[in-house]
């Protein structure tokens, strides 16, 4: 098995929630390195050895007067639609948004066979946008297919979002281009008001979607006073 690499992108009022989510996957041995995509060339708290930042305020991939680029989502979420280019020589890298936190065991993510899908994830249980695609994937974690994704899919995925609006800026563009090339994830590997009816005890990754304030919440509170 190759490198298993965790991915983070966020702006600065994410940085410490990416350490306890990053912390959270280390405890439970989901990934053997973590990158940080982040605004900046310093990172303001201490990271152990296995965690690198990479400043991608910079990127040329998504133009700024582009319809995704400013939104309340800010340009960092577009990130997750240029991974290609960023980790040319890797594979598969598991995309993962800040508001989560590992609860289990996640080594299937790294073992499953992703035959000719672009990448892997948790359906919605509705279409949040209701106008893209069915069925709907919500991409808080996603299981990216690298190698699958340079027959040119990554090039088609950056134009759309360099020249059609979409509502949910990348994970729209993702699904509605990738739609028939998807692998479906059971609800475990990202429970949230979007893809669980309720909570389930089996939840191995508890994404925190649109949950506010999710510091406030006890599973996040353990692993903000772990130390790495």
């Amino acid at each position: 098995m190759s490198e298993r690499i965790a991915v983070y992108a966020g702006t600065r009022n994410l940085y410490h929630d990416m350490t306890v989510s990053a912390r959270s996957m280390l405890y439970h041995n989901g990934a053997d390195r973590f990158v940080f995509m982040i605004e900046d060339d310093f990172f303001p708290e201490p990271l152990p050895h296995n965690v690198q930042t990479l400043n991608v305020s910079n990127q040329p991939y998504f133009r700024s007067d582009g319809p995704n680029y400013s939104s309340d989502w800010t340009y960092m979420v577009l990130m997750r639609a240029a991974l290609t280019k960023y980790f040319p020589g890797q594979e598969r890298v598991l995309s993962i948004d800040a508001d989560t936190i590992v609860c289990g065991d996640i080594s299937f993510l790294w073992t499953m066979n992703m035959n000719d899908a672009y990448f892997a994830a948790v359906p919605e249980i509705c279409n949040s946008t209701g106008t893209v695609t069915s069925p709907y994937f919500n991409l808080g974690v996603t299981v990216m297919n690298l190698a699958k994704m340079r027959d040119g899919m990554d090039d088609r995925i950056i134009d759309a979002i360099n020249n059609e609006w979409f509502q949910y800026n990348e994970q729209d563009a993702i699904n509605k281009l990738c739609q028939g090339h998807i692998a479906p994830l059971p609800a475990k590997y990202n429970m949230s008001q979007f893809t669980s009816p309720s909570f389930k005890a089996d939840c191995l990754i508890r994404h925190y979607a649109f949950e506010h304030p999710w510091q406030d919440k006890e599973l996040y509170k353990r692993y903000d006073r772990m130390a790495w």
